[in-house]
């Protein structure tokens, strides 16, 4: 696989090229605030407003593919140590440092809203979501940062990954809701620690930490908590404050929690727990949601 894609490289760096003949400034700042939709951010901002606001069934399915395509997408990159697209034959308007093959960007954005797309079938919304798609891929060879065989593989390993889960979502999630809690705690977070040990690596921490606290608080929710997304449009938008709470998390445990990879991981459980647990649980006491089993016809 590795001997194939360094072949390719030459073909790469000529799509790369033709694609830079086109560079305008304009091109160059559109392109730039496109990409910006797979960064860790914008999953930081868009899979809480999905789990707190619109959906909360939808958003933990949600987050547990999103991490599972990214650290995939993490492991493969680190297995085959594909090297960035050169500068001094590309122009590179985003400086990444992690490999290059597959691209993170590409296979974040397409599973993510791809994976939406399978459960809002609004035409127009599919329309958003397949453009939004290619523009994001488009914006990876644009700015020099993957070559195109990169793009091409996150979007082959969506088609796959998010495949997957929806065969078998249904045969597998009765099992595992019919574990004790510890059991599914358990789980998550002896689940992610293989890929770990083989690749370790700053972005695998990250995913690695994120999925083992999000499952974690996951189980917490659905044993203790049993938080509902519905309410009034005045309690879903309140419910926007919580990305504050989440920011102060993740940044205030940054300057103690960065060091090294397992303080990387533990900062991400604590984000994950956040997202999953307690920022869900202040939800309900301050009003602005409600438990399942206390609504109301």
């Amino acid at each position: 696989m590795v001997s194939v894609l360094q072949d390719l490289v030459p073909w790469g760096y000529t799509v790369i090229q033709s694609v830079q003949e086109l560079r305008h400034p304009v091109l160059d700042v559109f392109f730039k605030f496109i990409t910006v939709f797979g960064d860790k951010e914008a999953y930081l901002t868009v899979l809480p407003i999905v789990y707190w606001c619109i959906d909360a069934k939808v958003g933990r399915r949600l987050f547990l593919l999103i991490l599972t395509s990214l650290g995939l997408n993490s492991f493969l990159k680190y297995t085959f140590t594909i090297p960035r697209p050169d500068a001094s034959k590309v122009t590179r308007l985003v400086i990444e440092q992690s490999p290059s093959f597959p691209s993170g960007h590409a296979q974040g954005t397409s599973t993510l809203w791809g994976y939406l797309a399978t459960q809002w079938a609004k035409l127009w919304f599919r329309i958003a979501v397949v453009a939004l798609i290619l523009l994001v891929g488009m914006s990876r060879i644009y700015l020099g940062a993957h070559f195109p065989q990169d793009v091409l593989g996150g979007w082959l390993l969506t088609l796959t990954v998010v495949g997957l889960f929806l065969w078998l979502e249904p045969k597998v999630l009765p099992h595992l809701q019919g574990l004790p809690w510890w059991g599914q705690c358990l789980i998550a977070v002896l689940l992610p620690i293989a890929p770990f040990v083989i690749t370790p690596s700053k972005t695998l921490a990250m995913i690695v930490g994120a999925f083992m606290g999000f499952g974690i608080g996951i189980s917490l929710e659905r044993r203790f908590v049993r938080f509902d997304s519905s309410g009034t449009t005045k309690q879903r938008l309140l419910r926007l404050f919580g990305l504050i709470v989440l920011v102060v998390v993740w940044l205030g445990s940054k300057p103690v929690l960065s060091g090294n990879h397992i303080l990387r991981i533990i900062r991400y459980v604590l984000v994950g727990m956040t997202v999953s647990y307690v920022i869900p649980v202040l939800f309900i006491r301050l009003g602005w949601a409600q438990k399942e089993d206390s609504k109301t016809s």
